[in-house]
């Protein structure tokens, strides 16, 4: 009687366990090949989280670890980022609109955020120091070698608390009276010296290539589109960069309002790179550019301190990360092209 309840009990509990969606205990004679195919069943059917739900500082950490793999697996997704401004701006008019340069947790984390033309006002109101939170789409992400992580987001909403939920707020579209400004003239640019172009260096879907380099005061732009010069000299380095692959990555300023993914070696000391406040120099990126191979190369100026009396080449390293590729282009610069 007793062995019959006991079976009973037993067939019972299997009911009981499949009816739940428990897996069975599985035969130890079959290897526990049966218990594998259950995990991975139940994990397969586990539905997936929101992408807003994804911890941004994981997403960071990931970043850190493994810059490739971490995009490959969170790029296109939805974040929400709580971090105090360093900066706002929309300094080139031709850009697709404003944006904000942001710390968030550690000093290594740098994001730039990215809105559309009609959240001008709001985001050009905001203050260096204040705390706020943006809701945007990943499409960047890479780490320096000291462990600086720097994130892009694009189409980004500028969003409040309310009830714990977080919710874009509503931007003021433009109205009929509004008018956008008048890009800068085409003849106020800093122009690359003609005689020298140095070969294209490849890594991964891209190339890059030093087209002039000279010492000069150049022509900047302020947040309100004015002219002016610089007054002190600069060495202007102009890089072309080019898609050479479908699906090459899009390319952000290679000195950035907080860190340089561009390096110039005179001899065995670094050269300084070189920031405007307040200020951009002419033919500077602005925001991103969408790399094609079926269009002419895109062209950034980069700025540095002019190099101490004596100084002979240099040579310029603009970091893969910055291009989510790996390694580093390297280009000579011949002393007598940036000494003209």
């Amino acid at each position: 009687m007793l062995r019959v309840c006991s079976l009973s009990l037993l067939i019972a509990f299997a009911a009981l366990a499949l009816a739940c969606g428990v897996p069975a205990k599985s035969d130890p004679n079959k290897g526990g090949d049966e218990k594998r195919e259950d995990a991975r069943t139940s994990e397969a059917e586990r539905p997936a989280k929101p992408n807003i739900e994804d911890p941004f500082e994981a997403i960071l950490e990931e970043i850190r670890a493994d810059a490739a793999g971490a995009m490959k697996r969170h790029k296109g997704k939805t974040v929400t980022v709580k971090g105090q401004v360093h900066s706002a701006d929309w300094v080139d008019k031709k850009s697709a609109g404003p944006h904000v340069i942001m710390r968030v947790g550690s000093e290594k984390n740098v994001v730039a955020a990215f809105f559309g033309r009609g959240q001008v006002e709001r985001v050009l109101a905001l203050k260096p120091g204040q705390e706020v939170q943006i809701i945007g789409r990943l499409f960047n992400g890479s780490c320096d070698q000291n462990g600086g992580v720097t994130v892009a987001i694009d189409g980004c909403e500028l969003a409040q608390e309310k009830s714990g939920e977080v919710t874009p707020t509503p931007s003021k579209p433009p109205t009929s009276t509004q008018s956008e400004p008048l890009p800068p003239p085409e003849e106020f640019i800093n122009t690359a010296p003609k005689g020298f172009t140095s070969e294209w260096v490849r890594i991964g879907k891209t190339r890059t290539r030093v087209v002039g380099a000279a010492v000069t005061r150049p022509k900047l732009f302020d947040l309100k589109q004015r002219e002016s010069t610089s007054p002190e000299p600069v060495l202007l380095v102009w890089v072309e960069t080019q898609a050479v692959h479908p699906g090459a990555p899009e390319l952000r300023r290679w000195i950035g309002a907080l860190e340089s993914a561009a390096t110039l070696v005179a001899g065995k000391k670094e050269v300084k790179p070189i920031r405007f406040p307040g200020a951009v120099a002419a033919g500077q990126i602005s925001g991103t550019v969408r790399l094609d191979p079926s269009k002419e190369p895109t062209v950034d100026v980069l700025a540095f301190e002019v190099p101490v009396n004596g100084t002979g080449d240099l040579l310029l390293k603009l970091s893969g990360a910055h291009l989510n590729e790996p390694g580093t282009f390297e280009h000579t610069i011949p002393a007598s092209v940036w000494k003209k």
